[in-house]
């Protein structure tokens, strides 16, 4: 129970920095949200997940500039983020298909997987590149305690022994280039 507590826990301050304000994501050190037109990363106009609109998104992220602004940051797209609502949806977006003409063959097949996020009721969709190459959040516990830490003693005013958990855990956003959102249609 305090595992799946702390999972929990963790998911939630995790989607806290791309819920608050109205899914425009945590205020950053510069005053934007997190998803903003000034940061190159949020759709002007909800769309569904089509080609034209992720493509749209992947140009968006590979187009970025660098923190120098000096070229660009090199960003690929990798995952598709959604709720509940557009797992389906976007499960068929990226699945391969054995194509007869080159109209109809799939982009993105093979070059992005789909996540879900139950926390997520609404129709929008998110792209964020690979985390192990250019994380947009980061995570991190105290030093020396790699998740929850379970503390026992012995009871004192009652027989028996008493349990408490600890959670040294902190998350934030680590890099608006890594990430766009669009809130769907």
């Amino acid at each position: 129970a305090f595992a799946e507590s702390s999972a929990t826990t963790e998911g939630d301050l995790l989607f806290s920095l791309l819920s608050a304000n109205s899914f425009a994501g945590v205020t950053l050190s510069d005053g934007t949200a997190f998803f903003h037109a000034d940061h190159g990363n949020k759709a002007a106009t909800g769309a569904v997940i089509s080609e034209a609109a992720v493509s749209a998104a992947r140009e968006a992220m590979r187009l970025q500039k660098n923190v120098n602004k000096t070229g660009t940051a090199g960003v690929v797209p990798a995952v598709l983020l959604v709720g509940p609502k557009k797992e389906t949806e976007a499960e068929k977006f990226v699945a391969s298909i054995n194509a007869a003409t080159t109209a109809n063959v799939n982009p993105f097949a093979g070059k992005l997987r789909v996540e879900v996020e139950n926390r997520y009721e609404g129709n929008g969709w998110w792209l964020f590149a690979d985390p192990q190459q250019r994380p947009a959040l980061m995570h991190g516990y105290l030093q020396g305690s790699d998740g929850p830490i379970i503390e026992t003693q012995q009871g004192w005013g009652v027989l028996g022994t008493e349990f408490r958990c600890v959670l040294d855990f902190g998350c934030a956003v680590m890099d608006f280039r890594a990430a766009y959102f669009n809130p769907g249609a």
